[in-house]
């Protein structure tokens, strides 16, 4: 008779640490698209990029040495996006604090002109 064809699994760890890097890589670019001057929200992306670095790397004996290269370059980018977006925050934070702080005008009347 016919023998059941048998299918190759592939691991349950390895394919939820592909499916986990694929929806941090969507949230991280959502937040990097909205969240632009709410560096809690950003902040808190690159908590979970910290977060699944360490799950991979608890992980990384189920993956191939090309895709733990791969998968630890593209979080290190990420954080780095985050890095350079909170930093744009705060300098515009700043830029925005010091642009409304109360600055004294002196006023000039005519006959000072002249």
């Amino acid at each position: 008779m016919n023998e059941p064809e048998v299918l190759e699994q592939i691991p349950l760890p390895l394919e939820t640490i592909r499916q986990g890097y694929n929806e941090l890589g969507h949230h991280t670019h959502v937040v990097l698209r909205t969240q632009l001057g709410d560096s809690a929200r950003l902040n808190a992306a690159k908590r979970e990029c910290l977060r699944f670095i360490g799950i991979v790397e608890q992980h990384a004996n189920v993956l191939s040495q090309n895709e733990l290269l791969t998968i630890q370059t593209s979080i290190y980018e990420m954080l780095d996006a985050l890095d350079v977006t909170l930093f744009i925050c705060q300098q515009t934070l700043q830029t925005t604090t010091h642009l409304s702080s109360p600055t004294q005008l002196t006023r000039v009347d005519e006959e000072d002109r002249g």
